[in-house]
């Protein structure tokens, strides 16, 4: 089970959650890799665009 913490661009509820999912574990990858929490955030969008998830912009 994965536990994500809370965000607030995760809780719209336009996100599916596997997009949900994909978006939490990339920003738990970058905030360890030492990137600021926002630039976390709005990469793991980013990434979740490309991979084609339906993702609003944060």
């Amino acid at each position: 089970m994965i536990i994500m913490p809370y965000n607030k661009y995760l809780a719209n509820p336009k996100i599916s959650p596997k997009a949900r999912r994909y978006i939490s574990r990339e920003i738990s990858k970058k905030t360890r890799a030492g990137y600021p929490r926002k630039q976390a955030i709005a990469i793991a969008h980013s990434k979740a665009r490309a991979k084609g998830y339906k993702v609003p912009m944060p």
